[in-house]
């Protein structure tokens, strides 16, 4: 049998050169705004504030929820979240030239929160339908937070912006709810899967493994 520290490692690099790609573009887009792929953002400092909060968030629920549960530290989804803010800091400009961009990234950072909020929430072992309603909860209530956060940032301050961002947001809320319901169910039915037959298995209401943790 393979240590687990050796099949662990590869995944502790990917998790800590993901998140170092991330304050790199961050800093880069705090520091040269002036750069072709970030022309016409503007919001460098807002993600500079915000962004940096999904390097801690996983670290700090598994040592208050996790490791209690003798749960093993959770790297391909401390891996996960971070990736949709490193495709969106590394060229915002794409949201001002590219039509589908902003549905894009709404259905990959849907995606993830739907597949993370499964994949945490085994750490308190419920069952299959449980998590997938929570999950799908967490995914919409971050939708609207979200949504609120841009009419106050962005469309509020804009008159213009006034008059034709319902349809858009409506958009982005429907994608939000399509990718995140679709991320949920096949996270669930991944963890079915892999779980099918065992006695801590994701089935018939029994509770959940945690998965993508290393284990």
């Amino acid at each position: 049998m393979i240590p687990s520290t050796i099949v662990l490692r590869p995944l502790l690099l990917l998790d800590l050169a993901m998140k170092a790609v991330l304050v790199s573009l961050l800093a880069l887009a705090v520091l040269w705004p002036q750069l072709p792929q970030l022309e016409g953002d503007g919001y460098a400092a807002w993600r500079a504030l915000i962004y940096p909060i999904s390097l801690v968030v996983v670290p700090l629920g598994w040592a208050v929820f996790g490791r209690p549960r003798a749960e093993p530290f959770p790297y391909g989804v401390d891996l996960l979240v971070p990736l949709p803010l490193v495709i969106d800091v590394a060229a915002p400009r794409l949201y001002h030239t590219v039509d589908w961009w902003d549905k894009f990234m709404h259905g990959v950072s849907w995606s993830v929160l739907g597949s993370v909020s499964v994949l945490v929430l085994s750490w308190f072992r419920p069952s299959r339908a449980l998590a997938g309603g929570l999950a799908l909860g967490i995914a919409l209530l971050t939708a609207l937070l979200w949504e609120l956060w841009e009419y106050l940032v962005w469309v509020r301050p804009s008159p213009e912006l006034l008059e034709t961002e319902y349809s858009d947001t409506v958009g982005d809320l429907g994608c939000d709810l399509a990718a995140s319901a679709l991320a949920v169910t096949l996270t669930l039915l991944v963890i079915l899967r892999r779980d099918h037959g065992a006695s801590t298995g994701l089935g018939n209401g029994r509770p959940m493994r945690s998965e993508l943790t290393g284990s």
